[in-house]
């Protein structure tokens, strides 16, 4: 979901991105706009509106209609109380690259981990893009219920990819965890990841009981 937030402090309206499992309960993706406002006097610069809904151009890119205005959202009164007052105003278009609408980013040092999933052994693929000299992930595959069993861990991935295949120490046998159940840790520095995927990858119900560890 695209929905505009208005800031009360400074009367202004930008676009948040929202997810949801079900369509009932909503989160906010990140504390930042996924669509920023224009500069000062700018058609954009005061408040901005997404239109439903995203569509996909003949290019690869998707883009979604939005409505903006020079005027705050305050300022959207003075039509309602000041004679013949005109909302200025003005339509656009903003897109994205298809996969790179939102990512998780680390400036520096960062990490996190999935919800789990059912693995069918596929290579693995990542959306992802680094910055400077020195930005990298690097990938860790934990088994789920075999604490014995060490994860396998990437080679470093710098760059810009939309997908790339993800490379393993030692070059192990994927096709062994054919049917298990996995989680993948992230460690980024100075990178953003927007999406992974593998074939018959299935994800699971963050609630229901992990397996026993042997």
């Amino acid at each position: 979901m695209l929905t505009s937030v208005y800031h009360r402090d400074t009367s202004l309206v930008d676009i948040r991105l929202a997810s949801s499992v079900d369509g009932i309960a909503w989160n906010c993706i990140s504390r930042d706009p996924v669509l920023e406002l224009g500069g000062p006097g700018d058609w954009n610069g005061g408040s901005i509106y997404a239109v439903p809904s995203l569509v996909k151009l003949p290019d690869g890119r998707v883009a979604v209609p939005m409505v903006g205005s020079s005027w705050s959202h305050n300022e959207w009164w003075r039509v309602k109380f000041e004679t013949h007052q005109k909302w200025p105003r003005g339509i656009g278009w903003a897109s994205w690259q298809d996969g790179r609408l939102s990512g998780i980013k680390a400036d520096k040092q960062g990490e996190f981990t999935t919800h789990r999933f059912v693995y069918e052994g596929k290579d693995l693929e990542l959306n992802l893009r680094t910055g400077g000299r020195s930005g990298s992930v690097r990938l860790e595959l934990l088994v789920e219920g075999e604490a014995e069993r060490p994860p396998l861990r990437s080679r470093d991935i710098v760059g810009d990819h939309l997908w790339v295949p993800v490379q393993w120490e030692g070059n192990p046998a994927l096709s062994a965890l054919a049917g298990k159940t996995v989680r993948l840790r992230f460690q980024l520095y100075n990178a953003k990841v927007f999406g992974f995927r593998s074939e018959g990858m299935v994800g699971l119900d963050p609630q229901s009981p992990p397996a026993a560890t042997k």
